[in-house]
């Protein structure tokens, strides 16, 4: 249940910030949530990678599908491959799952300093 709480926060954050800053406000926003949220690394990083995957896939394709748009299609002809515009989808999200989790295993880190563990 905290793990589904940590991800849903991080989307929120995440989608929050990056109304008002660049693209890499989703580091802050799972790093934050890590911090926050955290408790083990592994739970922190899976919030993070999870959170950012679908906050950036469902984003991508909305976009995708209502805009009927040849961007994301000409996007995807820059890439190996030439891939399709939900495929390029599906690596917008890894990108920004990778940096959502990194940053949330960071946050994570970084409440170890400050908070003892029980033994």
């Amino acid at each position: 249940m905290k793990f589904l709480l940590q991800t849903l926060m991080i989307m929120v954050l995440a989608f929050v910030l990056e109304l008002f800053l660049p693209w890499w406000a989703i580091a802050i926003a799972a790093g934050l949530g890590g911090l926050l949220m955290g408790g083990n690394i592994s739970r922190s990083f899976s919030a993070g990678l999870f959170g950012m995957f679908l906050l950036w896939f469902i984003s991508s394709v909305s976009i995708y599908f209502e805009t009927k748009s040849d961007l994301v299609d000409k996007v995807g002809m820059l890439l190996p491959g030439q891939p399709s515009g939900p495929v390029v989808a599906v690596i917008a999200g890894i990108v920004a799952g990778l940096v959502g989790a990194f940053a949330g295993a960071k946050g994570d880190a970084v409440r170890g300093l400050f908070v003892k563990k029980a033994a």
